[in-house]
């Protein structure tokens, strides 16, 4: 377990923040001058320079950062074509991961890890990404923090549902393990939350439409922010949040959002699941960048 004091904007974030900028630009604008890479990284290290900058959430530090970024680039939505392509090519992967479920002798677990693994498609991540070797390596891949089977009880006993999303790409392995759990147990009311809008690589409404998530689940939005924040997100989202009794959260940027008992409703049990990508979370779990993670909160 986690200590849960430590969950908050990390000073190492603050220069990681400026890294993923900077990359971002490279990536999204390769022709980019120095002229505009400055005026962009001056625009961010101006909110970095915040004096309450390490108060703030992280996820809202996240959301004005990569807000700056897209007005620089005019783009409210500058990973679009991006997001598309990893949509695309994770669902070239399903029929393979299909196949890796119908042949395990533990569908749910394999089913899970396919998510776990999915969980790599992020470009704010340091890593790069390699789907390629990360679906060939899956048979042999293990999860480095394992509260796997309590969760798989208390998917039996659970009523209403709500599976937090993270990246595009990413919700493709979501949906086939939203489709294990529906086949073991098809009376679950599970539903999907998506951003409320563009941010980063995250996955929207449109996204899960494109993947076919919306055929079935029910899909709702949460905030515009690269981690769950609360008070901006739909009343439908905290409604279903405060009263499913069993929440998956996937991915880093709303593990830091969430990982705290003030954010949590207390009747639900609730999972993270996430694959550790910085050092930041090589920290708090005492585990290795790379790891995979199914830890339960409680």
């Amino acid at each position: 377990m986690y200590p849960r004091d430590i969950v908050k904007l990390h000073i190492d974030c603050v220069p990681c923040l400026c890294t993923q900028v900077l990359k971002a630009i490279r990536l999204l604008r390769p022709n980019a001058g120095d002229t505009f890479i400055k005026r962009t990284l001056d625009r961010v290290m101006d909110f970095l320079r915040r004096d309450d900058l390490l108060v703030l959430p992280p996820s809202k530090v996240g959301q004005v950062v990569y807000r700056i970024l897209g007005e620089e680039l005019g783009d409210p939505d500058p990973y679009a074509r991006l997001k598309k392509l990893t949509n695309e090519k994770a669902l070239s992967y399903e029929k393979y991961a299909r196949d890796l479920i119908d042949k395990s002798k533990n569908r749910m677990a394999t089913a899970l890890k396919l998510a776990l693994i999915g969980n790599s498609v992020d470009f704010a991540a340091h890593a790069p990404i390699d789907i390629d070797k990360e679906m060939q390596d899956v048979e042999k891949t293990g999860i480095t923090i394992d509260d796997s089977p309590s969760l798989f009880v208390d998917l039996g006993s659970a009523h209403r549902i709500l599976y937090i999303g993270d990246n595009s790409g990413e919700i493709v392995f979501d949906k086939l393990f939203i489709q294990e759990i529906l086949r073991e147990h098809p009376d679950k009311r599970i539903t999907f939350a998506v951003r409320g809008g563009p941010i980063i690589n995250d996955a929207t409404i449109e996204d899960a439409r494109d993947i076919g998530l919306d055929q079935i689940v029910p899909i709702i939005k949460g905030s515009q922010s690269p981690g769950v924040l609360l008070g901006e997100s739909p009343a439908e989202f905290t409604t279903e949040f405060r009263e499913a009794d069993l929440i998956l959260i996937k991915g880093q940027g709303n593990f830091e959002a969430l990982a705290n008992e003030s954010n949590l409703p207390t009747r639900a049990r609730v999972y993270f699941l996430l694959k550790a990508k910085c050092g930041v979370m090589e920290e708090i779990f005492k585990k290795s960048v790379g790891s995979l993670i199914v830890t339960k909160f409680r």
